[in-house]
């Protein structure tokens, strides 16, 4: 077993002030108390990585994958973190380098990987599907889907698995196909609606039975395979599996995309944190690449209202955080990884949040 706990000590916990006063302010302008949380630093990841795909199952969270340096090196490594303990584990490692793959979780035990981009940057993206049993750490292929795709979504809901979107071979064009697929009985991906806006880095989570996609771009490497014309997405949808139908929900606050590691579902809301927005125009990006200053983090941290389709935006995060992963365990919200200068500054640091006392401090509103 590897930690990195080890060595940090009582001082890897201190309060953290700075989000701590400005979640207060939050809720004293929203006329509440604050609740008694705040991002906490934990043990840090036993290695630094960007774009690390993360999965919960029972009371650990689990990092597969991603890259390690800023050359984009692939990483096949897996750690997973009990926040009760604040102690992370070794695991056997992914069977190939994949990245930009969003898991699935299925009975609690499984964790699905589809597709993504093989190897190193730049790589290819695969069909490939992979099943990892997180009881006997034995990895296993399964039926591959009907075209390589990477940067779409992974999702289980209703007892069917649910890939859509990405990007195919060449990398700078987006699809729309929806593919679903019985992980107990998994003889062949079928058909379903497909998205809406065809796109790649886009988030989305499950609730009351239901699929929601924020954000994500258009042209994973630009257009025609070149860095500019990049921007990022504001839109939101909403999947119904009984229906088999997509419909518009309200949109993010403002475009976002490398945020499928860090959005979940919880306590009747979509949360989402981190990630990147590319300002729109070619002009600027230009200029942003020039300037060294482009694919930068965000450090906002928001939440979507199921219940009446509205946006909040909370306290500002500890960093910048550039395709970080997060989860919530229990009650506990777990960040860990993600650039700190984008992709050229990949991290270990961790926190946690008491994520059910801001809940309730904004249901009280």
């Amino acid at each position: 077993m590897r930690s990195g706990a080890g060595g940090a000590g009582a001082s890897r916990r201190p309060a953290n002030l700075w989000a701590a006063a400005g979640l207060a302010l939050l809720l004293a302008a929203c006329g509440e108390a604050p609740p008694e949380t705040a991002f906490v630093p934990a043990a840090p990841q036993p290695m630094a990585r960007i774009a690390s795909a993360p999965a919960v199952v029972g009371e650990r969270i689990y990092f597969l994958g991603g890259f390690a340096d800023p050359r984009l090196r692939e990483t096949l490594e897996i750690y997973s973190y009990d926040p009760k303990a604040d102690e992370w584990r070794t695991h056997p490692d992914m069977p190939v380098g994949t990245n930009h793959v969003m898991p699935a979780v299925v009975e609690d035990r499984y964790i699905w990987i589809a597709g993504g981009f093989r190897g190193s940057h730049p790589g290819t993206a695969t069909d490939a599907v992979f099943r990892y049993d997180t009881v006997t750490e034995r990895w296993e292929e399964q039926v591959p889907l009907p075209a390589p795709r990477a940067s779409g979504a992974l999702v289980h809901v209703n007892g069917r698995l649910h890939f859509f979107g990405g990007a195919g071979l060449e990398r700078h064009v987006s699809y729309p196909e929806h593919w679903t697929l019985d992980p107990r009985a998994p003889a062949a991906w079928v058909p379903a609606a497909p998205m809406p806006e065809p796109r790649a880095h886009f988030a989305a989570a499950v609730a009351n039975g239901k699929i929601y996609v924020l954000g994500g771009i258009h042209h994973h490497d630009g257009l025609d395979g070149v860095t500019l014309n990049r921007d990022d997405l504001d839109l939101a949808h909403r999947y119904d599996p009984q229906s088999d139908s997509w419909e518009e929900i309200p949109r993010l606050p403002a475009p976002r995309s490398h945020m499928e590691g860090s959005t979940f579902a919880y306590g009747g809301r979509i949360w989402t944190l981190g990630g990147r927005n590319n300002e729109p125009g070619l002009f600027v990006e230009i200029w942003e690449e020039v300037a060294g200053l482009d694919d930068r983090g965000l450090d906002v941290f928001l939440s979507y209202r199921i219940a009446d389709g509205t946006w909040r935006e909370l306290q500002t995060l500890p960093r910048e955080l550039y395709a970080t992963g997060a989860g919530v365990v229990g009650d506990t919200l777990v960040i860990s990884g993600g650039g700190l200068d984008a992709w050229r500054g990949p991290s270990d640091l961790t926190w946690t949040l008491d994520l059910s006392a801001l809940a309730e401090a904004l249901e009280r509103r």
